[in-house]
């Protein structure tokens, strides 16, 4: 009877310990206070970090990484901004497995949303970005076997990655495409303006197309409008696109491992 009673308790201090894990709260550093605060970003984009993120590997849960990559961020460039939070529950993180074993997450703040794109190695990048109500080209089904003609990145491996090693991003102004066809050409073009301005500047990076399948490129929305996509069906890395507002575009290259 000693031992049934002594399972009974800790089967009921289990069942408690679960619905307090699920509403656990987190103070998030607020996106208005944060991205003023900020100091210039470590990337070929102003709004785009890179963190040591060897932490992913200690937290099982990938909406509680995505917290602790946000929090370590401000910690380090915009430490004057720790003090403005908002109390958030790991329901309000929304993550997606677009390309297996390196999450891409985002939570929704005040005046923009933070991206968080893991690497496939031991870093992540963390986008600012604000909050896009443009009009950008929906998603058609009816498109989904078109070809969409990506910039192949290994024929412009090292160029891309730069001093990145692991990962590199880039801003792209995409407002001359806001009028195609399809969401998901928008997000093509990009790679190819990318690549073919990379390989004007080094002899070591080639422009070269591969074609996608459209389908092959997998999207999510946040309420304010930021746009997230990616395609794991690319040649030696892979890019993830964070849409910004005045149609601006974050691409992030990350190698494969």
């Amino acid at each position: 009877m000693k031992t049934i009673a002594s399972l009974s308790v800790v089967v009921m201090a289990v069942a408690a310990a679960i619905p307090a894990q699920a509403n656990a709260t987190f103070d998030l550093p607020n996106f208005s206070q944060c991205s003023e605060a900020a100091t210039q970003s470590n990337t070929n984009d102003r709004e785009v970090y890179r963190i040591f993120s060897d932490f992913y590997y200690e937290i099982e849960d990938k909406r509680e990484y995505a917290v602790t990559a946000v929090k370590n961020w401000a910690k380090n460039f915009a430490s004057s901004c720790i003090t403005s939070t908002t109390q958030i529950t790991l329901d309000d993180v929304q993550c997606d497995d677009f390309i297996g074993g390196a999450p891409v997450c985002r939570i929704e703040s005040d005046e923009g949303d933070y991206v968080v794109v893991k690497d496939y190695v031991d870093s992540t990048n963390v986008v600012l970005s604000k909050h896009d109500q443009q009009n950008w080209p929906a998603v058609h089904t009816s498109n989904d076997m078109d070809m969409l003609w990506m910039a192949n990145p290994a024929k412009c491996y090292s160029d891309l990655l730069k001093s990145g090693v692991d990962s590199q991003a880039y801003y792209l102004d995409a407002y001359n495409y806001r009028y195609f066809g399809d969401y998901r050409f928008v997000l093509a073009r990009t790679t190819r303006d990318l690549v073919q301005n990379l390989a004007g500047q080094s002899n070591q990076c080639a422009y070269e197309t591969i074609g996608i399948e459209a389908n092959k490129m997998e999207c999510s929305e946040t309420s304010g409008g930021t746009k997230i996509c990616a395609s794991r069906h690319t040649n030696a890395g892979y890019f993830v696109f964070v849409s910004d507002d005045n149609h601006g575009m974050h691409v992030v290259f990350n190698r494969w491992d």
